[in-house]
């Protein structure tokens, strides 16, 4: 069963899902903080083609690193974590979620991604655990 609030996450990009959540929330009566959503971030390569992020995932959330990438792209990535969290890289195709990468219950991974179509790409960890988990993350653009 779909909600309103999944049929307006697929009239956006996905890392816009987030700014636009609490006018939604009030706008159908409902907390932003009763919804499941992921905290999103829009990726940022530096000048050296890099994007580093730390950042704490509460207990039962999840967080999502998401940028428009170009066919031909090649981004390496690894993370570290204090806690295991389950792990995927994904981008949408109409109401289908493809999945180059999944890994369920991991400290640590690193892999590179092969862009084969234009597309907007979203590494995400989600926190099943009872403590708050600390991620490092580091993203590299490999051109």
């Amino acid at each position: 069963m779909h909600t309103t609030i999944d049929f307006v996450a697929h009239l956006v990009k996905p890392r816009q899902v987030a700014s636009i959540l609490p006018a939604f929330a009030l706008l159908v009566g409902i907390s932003a903080s009763s919804t499941s959503m992921a905290s999103v971030r829009d990726i940022r390569f530096d000048q050296e083609k890099r994007q580093v992020m730390v950042e704490t995932i509460a207990p039962g959330k999840a967080l999502e690193l998401c940028g428009d990438m170009q066919n031909g792209a090649h981004v390496g990535w690894r993370f570290d974590s204090d806690k295991a969290l389950d792990f995927n890289i994904h981008f949408h195709v109409g109401k289908e979620v493809q999945y180059p990468s999944k890994l369920k219950a991991r400290k640590n991974a690193a892999g590179r991604l092969d862009v084969n179509e234009d597309q907007t790409y979203c590494w995400m960890w989600s926190n099943r655990g009872q403590h708050q988990a600390k991620l490092s993350v580091t993203l590299e653009d490999l051109k």
